[in-house]
């Protein structure tokens, strides 16, 4: 054996016939097998190629979405990049069995319901690939509940200050409240926002609306309700 082309250095064994691919520059190497004829016969060489091809080297990333109706869907594909630019086609799969197997692949626009690891595959056109994990991270959604009304009758004093969150139904708590703007009246002092209450005592006689605000984690929405 011999070298026709390329620079295989001690990856390329004469002696043996052999070749250690790992490490290797990309490129074709040519090695030339040469047979010594007896005579009368003649002597004859063959060539062979190697052809070291470009690895795709992907890193995959993550995205957020939330659990809605209807539900928010993560387009796989947008969480990967490949710092080789191998232009290798894209396929997505649940497990890293199935990616590395040629198993069932999944479809590239994903809805979970909870936060879920995908794996993304790409293979080249000559057989090469690289598989990487992408994770869409799923958020729950949040609920202001249902608002109620409470009727107080007038008074100086002697009532009992008005927890505003006893007239919420099924709300997610930590939120925060305000009076409406389109409130018809002010309670002025006796609203204490921060406290989310309200000391009917003296109050005029009128609607007071106040408002309950959630803000959204990442991805969903932010819900509101009078009382």
């Amino acid at each position: 054996w011999s070298i026709g082309s390329g620079t295989p250095g001690a990856n390329f064994n004469a002696a043996n016939g052999t070749l250690d691919p790992n490490g290797l520059a990309l490129g074709t190497y040519t090695f030339t097998y040469f047979v010594m004829g007896d005579a009368p016969c003649a002597s004859d060489f063959e060539d062979v190629s190697v052809i070291i091809n470009q690895v795709p080297d992907l890193t995959g990333g993550s995205t957020t979405i939330c659990n809605t109706i209807p539900p928010q869907s993560a387009d796989l594909s947008t969480l990967v990049s490949d710092a080789n630019t191998t232009g290798g086609t894209l396929t997505f799969y649940a497990t890293s069995t199935a990616a590395e197997n040629l198993g069932v692949s999944v479809n590239m626009s994903q809805s979970p319901t909870q936060t879920t690891t995908y794996y993304v595959r790409s293979t080249t056109a000559a057989g090469c690939y690289d598989v990487v994990p992408v994770v869409v991270n799923v958020n729950q959604p949040i609920s202001a509940g249902t608002g109620g009304t409470i009727t107080q009758c007038f008074a100086v004093s002697g009532l009992s200050i008005i927890p505003l969150s006893g007239q919420l139904a099924g709300a997610t708590p930590g939120g925060s409240w305000s009076l409406k703007g389109t409130s018809p009246n002010n309670p002025g002092a006796n609203f204490d926002a921060s406290a989310g209450t309200v000391n009917p005592n003296n109050l005029a006689a009128g609607t007071y609306i106040f408002t309950y605000s959630v803000t959204g984690p990442t991805s969903c929405p932010n819900e509101e309700t009078d009382v």
